[in-house]
């Protein structure tokens, strides 16, 4: 009986997940059509314009005087369907649909991590807040690599755990395959490799993934080696990701900033019309050095700024806060931060009273902390905690666990302290 009656939930829980499924994707693929055609951002033509290149036989460059402006994958992307649909508007919205799809489809390893550390029906509850999520539905809409790198992302992390728990090859292999789709979709891929290496030789918890990291060091120099081979044979200088560290470094600490992205407060030096693409980038780099020179303490107050930015409740850009959308991003944002925050005071409380919890915790935190920091020093945004989203979903699952608990023991006499396990 009781095993029948397992069995019977086990088969509701799968019903459940398949309409979350739907009802993500529905989401997804109704910000794709409510938001029209066309391509909307200035990166997003750049993009374009490198897969036109790479369907007309020239490669993963912007024109014939900039290579390595961006990293290849997305432009790739691009480029295998407009291989196959050449009307404009149908590539473009085919792209939407695939990335709408794929984002959908991440609900099932988020419900299975999430599983990993609450009970399934929690775990539910986590699920339905990633298919909810705004920033998730809404760039998929766009031609950015956002929406895909924050799936291969969480895809990575995700695999990762598994291959730890259950020391299967399979598992280390999908991980690898995630993280060298990330490291062609976005640089921050390539740091974040180095960061976590760094965080799992530190952080006694979390040695369990000393092995996991030098495998993926392995694959980032793999990945990476054509690319930077194929940089030094154009530019004759070392250029393991792009070019475009400079100008984004210029743009983060030039003396207008104000903690977001605006090319419009600072203008290109004429003289830089005469720098081939690597000396343009070492020029961005040396007026960021002279800008953080002239005034260090506001290294510090652009920092709050930028940390302000990335976590921000609604979108920068005022042409996205309408009525509808402040309400919106304020009632999701609200719940989902105030259990997220709940569940990060419970993994602090862990570590340092003794109870240290399960590594897998501390390892679906670290992107959050690592993109957290990396946005205090580039650019802030909504936009690129995106990437962030899914393991920021997770750890409120524990929050939510937290609180259920509490309500819980509210109704028996005593008093409850800030542990789930309580």
């Amino acid at each position: 009986m009781n095993m029948r009656n397992g069995t019977e939930k086990t088969k509701h829980i799968h019903r459940i997940i398949i309409i979350l499924l739907i009802c993500a994707l529905g989401i997804r693929l109704g910000a794709v059509f409510f938001l029209g055609g066309g391509i909307r951002f200035a990166d997003a033509a750049y993009y374009d314009r490198i897969a036109q290149n790479i369907c007309a036989g020239n490669g993963p460059i912007v024109n014939s005087t900039i290579y390595a402006h961006r990293m290849p994958g997305y432009p790739f992307f691009l480029a295998a369907i407009k291989y196959f649909v050449s009307d404009t508007g149908t590539y473009i919205h085919v792209v939407r649909i695939l990335q709408a799809v794929v984002s959908a489809l991440v609900i099932i390893p988020l419900y299975l991590a999430a599983g990993m550390l609450v009970s399934p029906g929690i775990a539910l509850i986590a699920a339905l807040l990633y298919c909810a999520d705004p920033v998730q539905s809404v760039f998929t809409a766009f031609l950015l690599p956002e929406s895909l790198f924050s799936d291969c992302f969480f895809m990575m992390i995700f695999f990762l755990l598994y291959a730890v728990k259950y020391r299967k090859t399979r598992w280390y292999l999908c991980a690898l395959i995630s993280a060298a789709c990330g490291v062609y979709l976005k640089e921050t891929m390539s740091l974040f490799i180095l960061f976590f290496t760094m965080a799992v030789w530190c952080v006694p918890v979390l040695r369990r993934y000393r092995r996991p990291a030098v495998l993926l060091l392995i694959t980032l120099v793999c990945v990476l080696l054509p690319w930077g081979v194929r940089n030094y044979l154009y530019f004759r200088a070392i250029v393991p990701l792009t070019t475009n560290s400079g100008y984004t470094l210029y743009d983060s600490f030039n003396p207008r900033a104000n903690g977001g992205t605006d090319v419009t407060r600072f203008t290109v030096p004429p003289s830089f019309s005469q720098l081939n693409e690597v000396e343009r980038d070492r020029a961005w780099k040396r007026l960021t050095y002279r800008a953080i020179a002239e005034n260090p303490p506001r290294v510090f107050s652009l920092a709050i700024r930028k940390f302000a930015k990335f976590w921000a409740l609604m979108p920068n850009a005022e042409a996205y806060r309408t009525p509808e959308s402040i309400v919106i991003f304020l009632c999701y944002y609200g719940v989902l931060f105030f259990f997220f925050v709940t569940g990060v005071l419970l993994l602090v409380k862990r570590l340092f009273g003794g109870k240290e919890g399960q590594a897998g915790e501390y390892i679906l935190l670290l992107p959050v902390v690592f993109l957290t920091f990396l946005h205090m020093i580039i650019i802030g945004s909504l936009k690129y905690r995106m990437p962030a989203e899914p393991f920021i979903i997770v750890i409120a699952a524990l929050g939510i666990d937290y609180w259920r608990r509490a309500v819980q023991k509210s109704c028996r006499p005593g008093a409850f302290t800030l542990d789930s396990n309580a």
